[in-house]
């Protein structure tokens, strides 16, 4: 009888698509944090630039940015997670897994789109929105997996900054 080995995330091993995925999360979240630097926010004396409504709309920008990256480092884990119960013969997670990707997917061309002042990243909040709200609604059915609840919180939050950021 044959038995099912560990994934690679159980045994402590990770593939090179796990390393990249790590590495293009982790390369977005010091990116944002970049974003602090602004002298604008920084020096005390600009602080009326900062209240202005251009100063809320970056702050909100910067706040969701964040989060979208945040979203994509909680996902790789959750992934994992559903790969492994996929390993065992579990598929009550393939929802989960699918909306999990879709999040992750689009909070990594949010987070880009961000960073990068693209026109269209209005248009990648709204997207991101409801994508997220669907990988929220999955994940909160399976709460009782710790990295689904995560994730279902990740994706909650996301929501509520897009929310904020759209007014």
């Amino acid at each position: 009888m044959m038995t099912k080995s560990k994934s690679s995330i159980e045994q402590g091993n990770m593939n090179r698509r796990d390393v990249l995925s790590s590495v293009a999360a982790l390369s977005a979240v010091a990116a944002v944090g970049s974003l602090s630097a602004n002298p604008a926010i920084a020096n005390p004396a600009t602080k009326e630039k900062v209240k202005s409504a251009a100063g809320l709309k970056n702050a909100e920008k910067k706040a969701l940015i964040k989060l979208a990256a945040h979203c994509v480092m909680v996902g790789e884990p959750c992934l994992a997670h559903c790969f492994f119960m996929f390993d065992s013969g579990d598929t009550s997670l393939a929802e989960c897994a699918k909306r999990t990707d879709d999040a992750m997917a689009v909070c990594s061309a949010l987070t880009k789109l961000g960073l990068h002042r693209s026109s269209s990243f209005e248009l990648a909040v709204k997207l991101c929105h409801d994508v997220c709200l669907d990988c929220e609604q999955a994940c909160e059915k399976h709460k009782e997996h710790a990295i689904c609840a995560e994730m279902a919180e990740a994706c909650h939050d996301v929501v509520k900054a897009c929310e904020a950021f759209l007014g």
